[in-house]
């Protein structure tokens, strides 16, 4: 079964976050925050906030309302901000709201100040402004990130359902239908869908379920590949120019399907031309890898080689493979931009080209 998260103990971290935010605000002088019993749900009158804090400066009273979540994500940051609104209005007084959590990206931090939600996170980042008092930290990297969190999400078979919806982020799908078209069970699918929404990168759509967030679904993608799996080979060819694009087409136009397709630098050659490197490029499986080295006259090379195939261990990248006219295979414009991300300086620099020129959204 797929772990969406692997968040902290909700009493560990209301009791880190408590301490946290007394620490962050007593380091301004003449603060004081009164003793709050570090115990959860204290009673705002509709409903119950985690705590309560009074805090004094150059004896005036200001009060905060601090609600914590064991998990920064931002669907929990949502419900988290809707649920301090709701106390902040069923109190006579001002007061002040406070979103604490382990962790708080940026895309949550912006929402919160978006809604004039105050934050604070156990990594360092806060950002509290009151009274005519502003503290702001920006803490670098997630010490809590668990990038198993992700891993299953981008599982190969996983994968292939990402695919399919990035496709068309804005279809509403069906899971029997999107099981179908990824060639995967209705239970892959269903844990893909309650992953994408509890990070808020799908949204629940009438027909179905769709993405909301396509471009971070694949950023967060981007920053945990690495790779396909497969052997990668060396080669030399005698073919160049003209010579080896005829072999190349003359090959593929023999496949029925895709045994032998074009991948990362070459592939991105026929989407969005921005770089060229010294060597072909191909994802193959077995069969395609010998129909490689007889039609482009391969011999193996050490070093100093021109053509380089990875020969997959599992078909899951063929089967999103993308038809370029009638005598191209290519690997899709979503995984070209992931093998491009990981090559490099350059290679990411063609990798957000191709997304500029390819994708629409």
């Amino acid at each position: 079964m797929m772990k969406i998260a692997f968040p902290m103990k909700e009493r560990d971290v209301e009791h880190k976050g408590y301490q946290a935010f007394v620490d962050t605000l007593t380091r301004v002088p003449d603060l004081k925050v009164n003793a709050v019993p570090q115990s959860a749900e204290l009673s705002v009158g509709v409903g119950a906030a985690d705590f309560i804090a009074d805090v004094w400066y150059k004896d005036k009273l200001s009060q905060f309302i601090i609600e914590v979540k064991s998990n920064g994500q931002p669907r929990n940051a949502a419900a988290a901000i809707a649920q301090l609104k709701t106390f902040i209005s069923g109190i006579d007084q001002p007061a002040h709201p406070v979103f604490i959590a382990p962790y708080i990206s940026k895309e949550t931090r912006a929402m919160c100040e978006e809604a004039g939600v105050n934050y604070l996170d156990l990594a360092g980042n806060a950002r509290i402004a009151f009274d005519g008092i502003y503290i702001e930290r920006e803490a670098v990297g997630n010490p809590f990130k668990e990038k198993r969190e992700f891993r299953a999400i981008f599982s190969p078979k996983s994968a292939q359902v990402l695919k399919i919806l990035l496709r068309t982020p804005e279809r509403p799908w069906r899971m029997a239908d999107l099981a179908d078209a990824a060639n995967v069970s209705i239970g892959q699918v269903s844990n893909v869908k309650s992953a994408l929404i509890e990070q808020d990168w799908a949204t629940v759509a009438q027909g179905g379920f769709a993405l909301r967030d396509p471009g971070g679904l694949l950023e967060a993608w981007r920053d945990v590949y690495d790779g396909v799996s497969g052997s990668v080979l060396h080669y030399y060819t005698t073919l160049h120019g003209a010579r080896l694009d005829e072999a190349v087409r003359s090959l593929m136009e023999l496949l029925d399907e895709p045994h032998a397709m074009l991948a990362s630098f070459t592939a991105a050659n026929w989407y969005a031309p921005y770089a060229r490197v010294g060597s072909e490029i191909f994802y193959a499986d077995q069969e395609g890898l010998e129909l490689l080295t007889q039609a482009l006259q391969l011999s193996p090379a050490a070093k100093g080689g021109n053509v380089t195939i990875t020969c997959l261990y599992d078909k899951m990248p063929l089967m999103d493979a993308q038809s370029i006219g009638v005598d191209r295979w290519c690997t899709s414009p979503v995984q070209t931009y992931l093998d491009l991300w990981i090559s490099g300086e350059r290679g990411r620099e063609a990798a957000e080209f191709l997304r500029r020129e390819a994708f629409s959204w």
